[in-house]
């Protein structure tokens, strides 16, 4: 998808209100204005535009986290232990998007979705969606032709599809 002027704003004021707002010096205000300009800006956006910024910003707030919990262990090494599990920053999702496996689990309904792939980028995928355990799901992917492991906040967008399926014996 090509960025507009308009999603780099969109996404430059949900990261500010999202991940830089906890500042001593905030003020309700300034968080309406945010609010308000935020409104304003999504409303020239259409759907996908909205998802392809907000998956950005998960992102985002993800690799921010995680850089401060890496710093923070550089720092002070032995005093946060060996159990990386437990510092680590829990991986955030849209719960609409989690919504819809699930959904799609219970229906043996064949899902379609965008997914960012860490060693493929973005890819269109026709998923038949076998097993939840957030933040991951488990399913045959037609584009692979195996069952693969999908991070939910790696997940763009995401649509129940008319196609059913069986779900092998084997799970």
């Amino acid at each position: 998808m090509l960025w507009t002027k308009e999603m780099y704003q969109y996404l430059s004021l949900k990261t500010l209100k999202e991940v830089f707002n906890n500042t001593a010096d905030r003020n309700k205000n300034s968080e309406k204005v945010i609010n308000e300009l935020i409104e304003e800006i999504k409303a020239k956006l259409d759907l996908h535009q909205i998802n392809y910024a907000n998956h950005r910003l998960r992102k985002i707030k993800h690799e921010y986290r995680t850089n401060i919990y890496e710093e923070a262990k550089s720092l002070y090494g032995d005093r946060y232990g060996d159990d990386d599990e437990y510092y680590y920053p829990a991986v955030e999702y849209d719960e609409k998007i989690h919504d819809i496996w699930v959904k799609g689990v219970k229906e043996r309904t064949t899902i379609e979705m965008t997914y960012d792939s860490t060693t493929s980028g973005l890819t269109k995928r026709l998923v038949d969606p076998y097993q939840t355990r957030s933040p991951y799901g488990q399913g045959y992917c037609h584009l692979k032709k195996e069952v693969r492991k999908f991070r939910f906040d790696r997940i763009v967008e995401i649509v129940l599809t008319d196609l059913t399926f069986t779900k092998p014996k084997s799970w």
